[in-house]
C-alpha cells in the first residue's frame, strides 16, 4: 500500500523530484540539538529522531537534521525507493498514513557537501499495534524451553584470547567461537535453548587487584552493556554465534546484569552503594539505560530474551523494576513479532532469586513482576532426595512432593535446574552422599525428573555427561587445599563436546531419548500434575494435558519395586512404557507395575 510522507520545511518549493506529489507538502520547523559532533569530520552528519523502529495510531513524527563544516551542496530522502529532494537542513517528516500494521517504511537520507563527501544512511520505521498487558497468563512456548547454561569464559577455547584466570577450575580462556563450534552438539541433545553468562565488556584497568582481575572473568561486573567483552569475542562475532543458534532451532538468551555493575562509571546509570567489586545500582534513575541495554540486544541482535542476575536487587523503595523491564522486553518482542520476524520475538524473562518460596514470590512473581524464577527450592528438595545438598542435608520423596506441591501465583512460570555456575555440581553431591556406585543412574533420576517437570527446564553444561571435579569428594571442605576454587564457584569447569567415556557417552544417549520425550508429549511440559503416590522408595506423578496423559514413575531404591495404581486414577486400560515399549494392561481395575531399581519411567496413557 502506498504511504503517504509529509515533509516539513522552511521552504514552500515543491520538494517533489520524479514523482506525483500527492500528500507531501511543506512546513516550517527546527531541530535544536544533534547527537553527532562534526568536530574534525568534513563528512556530513546526519541525526535522525527517532532513528527507526516501532511505531503506532496513524502517524510518526520524525525529525531530521544535516550538519556539515561546509556548506550542504545536494540532500535528499529516499522513501521506499522514491527519491524526494531536501531544501531544508532541519525538517521534521511524519509518515504512516495508509501504512496497514505490520508494514515497514525504508527512509534513505542522503547528503553531499562541498568537500564531496557524502554521506547515506537507511532507517527503517514498522507500524504496529500498541502494546498493552492484560491479566498475566501462562504462555506454552516458555513451559517448552529446554535450555542450556554455558558460563563462557569457563566454556570451551577455541580462539587465541580470553581472560586466562578466574574463579574455579578452568583456565578461563573459554569464547564465542567455543560455543559456535558446540551448536551443533547441543542441539543434538535435543536442547532448544542457551543462555550464556553475560558477554558484555568488562574493561581492563591496571589498579584492580587479583581477586578484581578474576571477578572480570565472570562476566557478573560489566562496564559497557553494548559491546561483546573481546576477551570472549566481537560484537559481529555474536551475532554469527545467533544466526547460527536460530538456525539449528536454538533461542538465544543472554544474562542481565541490572542490578549492579562494574568498576567504571556508566553514563546513564546511577551508582548506589560500592561492593566487593565495583558498585550497585539504584532505580528508577537507572531504569531507562537498562530497559535501552534490554530491547537492544533483541531488536539488533535478535536474541530471545534474558535471564535476570540477582534480580532482588531491582526491588527498591517499595517498587519492583523487574516488571518494567519484563514489559520492555515483552513490548518489543510483540512488536517484533507483529512485523513479521521470526526470532527476537519470543521475550522469555526469566529471574534469578535464590532464596525460598516464599521470597521468590514476594520479590519476583508478586504484583505481576516476573512470569518465571528459578524453581530453587524444588532444586534443593530434589538433590536431597537423590544425594545430598551443599550442606550435606538429606530428605525424602515425600518433602519432594510437597515441594512439587507449593502454590506459586497462577500465572508463574518456575524454572527447573539441577545445577547452575554457583552451585555444587551434582555429580559431586554424589560422592559426599557415597553414591559413586549409582552415580550415573542418579544422573538419570535426576533428567528424568527435568523430563516430566510442568514449567521451562535448564541443563547446566557438563550434567550430561555426569561431570564433577575430582577434588571434591567427601564435603566442600576438600576445596580448602585449592587457590581460588570455592563452593560457589568449583563447577565452572572446562566444557567438552566429544572424548567421553562409555558410561558418559549412554548418560548423553538417555539426555537425548528424554529431550525428544519430552518434545513430543506436551502433557509432560504443559501437563496438570496429580501425584498417584508416594512412598520412601517410589514416588508417582500424572501428567496430563488435552494431548493425554503420562505416567511418571521415580524409584530411588537400590531393589525393584512393584507398585499398583487404580485404573480410574489412571484414566485408562493400558500403559505404554514410553522407553521400552512395554504394554501392561489393567487386571480387575489395577495396574501391576514393575519399576526397575534407581530409575525414572514414563508410561503413556491409553
Amino acid at each position: 500500500m502506498k504511504k503517504i510522507l509529509l515533509i516539513l520545511s522552511l521552504l514552500v518549493t515543491p520538494l517533489l523530484v520524479g514523482c506525483n506529489n500527492e500528500g507531501i507538502t511543506s512546513v516550517s520547523t527546527s531541530i535544536s540539538s544533534t547527537t553527532t559532533s562534526i568536530q574534525d569530520n568534513i563528512a556530513p552528519v546526519i541525526d535522525i529522531l527517532p532513528a527507526g523502529g516501532y511505531f503506532t495510531g496513524n502517524e510518526q513524527e520524525i525529525h531530521l537534521k544535516i550538519s556539515s563544516i561546509s556548506e550542504i551542496t545536494n540532500m535528499s530522502v529516499r522513501i521506499d525507493g522514491v527519491d524526494l529532494e531536501l531544501y531544508d537542513k532541519d525538517s521534521v517528516m511524519t509518515i504512516g498514513e495508509n501504512t496497514d500494521v505490520g508494514e515497514s517504511i525504508s527512509i534513505i537520507v542522503i547528503a553531499e557537501n562541498a568537500y564531496g563527501e557524502t554521506i547515506s544512511k537507511e532507517y527503517i520505521f514498522t507500524k504496529v499495534l500498541p502494546f498493552s498487558e492484560g491479566p498475566l497468563v501462562k504462555i506454552d512456548e516458555f513451559n517448552n524451553l529446554r535450555i542450556y547454561q554455558i558460563y563462557v569464559s569457563a566454556y570451551r577455547d577455541c580462539e587465541p584470547r580470553g581472560y586466562t584466570v578466574g574463579y574455579g577450575p578452568s583456565s578461563y580462556t573459554g569464547d564465542l567461537q567455543g560455543i559456535i563450534n558446540s551448536l551443533d552438539y547441543i542441539e543434538n541433545l535435543g536442547m532448544n535453548a542457551i543462555w550464556l553468562t553475560p558477554v558484555f565488556e568488562s574493561k581492563d584497568n591496571d589498579s584492580l587487584n587479583q581477586w578484581e582481575e578474576r571477578g572480570r572473568a565472570t562476566g557478573y561486573f560489566a562496564d559497557d552493556y553494548y559491546n561483546i567483552d573481546p576477551n570472549f569475542g566481537t560484537n559481529k562475532q555474536f551475532k554469527t554465534l545467533v544466526e547460527e543458534a536460530h538456525s539449528k532451532g536454538l533461542y538465544v538468551f543472554l544474562d542481565g546484569v541490572f542490578g549492579h555493575h562494574g568498576y567504571y562509571d556508566i553514563q546513564g546509570v546511577t551508582d548506589g552503594d560500592s561492593q566487593w567489586y565495583g558498585h550497585q545500582v539504584l532505580y528508577p534513575e537507572s531504569l531507562d539505560y537498562f530497559k535501552g541495554v534490554a530491547t537492544y540486544w533483541i531488536d539488533e541482535y535478535e536474541i530471545d530474551g534474558w535471564r535476570l542476575d540477582q534480580a532482588y536487587q531491582l526491588y527498591q523503595n517499595g517498587h519492583n523494576y523487574l516488571k518494567d523491564i519484563r514489559q520492555a522486553v515483552e513490548e518489543i518482542s510483540y512488536y517484533r513479532k507483529i512485523a513479521g520476524k521470526e526470532w527476537g520475538t519470543l521475550g522469555y524473562v526469566v529471574g534469578e532469586i535464590w532464596n525460598d518460596a516464599y521470597n521468590i514470590e514476594y520479590y519476583g512473581y508478586a504484583s505481576e513482576s516476573l512470569r518465571s524464577a528459578f524453581n530453587f527450592p524444588l532444586r534443593y528438595a530434589l538433590v536431597r532426595a537423590l544425594a545430598v545438598d551443599e550442606s550435606l542435608y538429606s530428605s525424602t520423596l515425600f518433602d519432594l512432593n510437597s515441594a512439587m506441591s507449593y502454590q506459586y501465583d497462577d500465572y508463574a512460570q518456575p524454572n527447573m535446574f539441577i545445577t547452575n555456575h554457583d552451585l555444587i555440581r551434582f555429580g559431586d553431591l554424589l560422592q559426599f552422599a557415597d553414591f559413586e556406585d549409582e552415580y550415573y543412574k542418579r544422573h538419570k533420576m535426576a533428567i528424568s525428573f527435568l523430563t516430566a517437570y510442568t514449567g521451562p527446564i535448564t541443563i547446566y553444561y557438563g550434567d550430561e555427561y555426569g561431570d564433577n571435579f575430582e577434588g571434591l569428594v567427601n564435603s566442600t571442605s576438600d576445596l580448602d587445599s585449592f587457590s581460588y576454587i570455592a563452593p560457589d564457584n568449583v563447577s565452572r569447569s572446562p566444557g567438552y563436546i566429544s572424548g567421553f567415556t562409555s558410561e558418559q557417552e549412554d548418560l548423553i544417549e538417555y539426555v537425548r531419548t528424554l529431550m525428544k520425550l519430552r518434545e513430543e508429549n506436551s502433557c509432560l511440559y504443559n501437563g496438570e500434575r496429580t501425584n498417584l503416590l508416594v512412598t520412601n522408595d517410589v514416588y508417582v506423578d500424572k501428567k496430563t494435558d488435552s494431548s493425554g496423559s503420562i505416567i511418571y514413575a521415580l524409584n530411588i531404591s537400590s531393589e525393584t519395586s512393584i507398585i499398583q495404581l487404580n485404573s480410574i486414577d489412571v484414566g485408562g486400560t493400558q500403559l505404554v512404557n514410553l522407553i521400552t515399549g512395554e504394554e501392561i494392561s489393567s487386571v480387575d481395575g489395577v495396574f501391576t507395575i514393575s519399576l526397575e531399581e534407581l530409575s525414572g519411567s514414563f508410561f503413556k496413557v491409553e
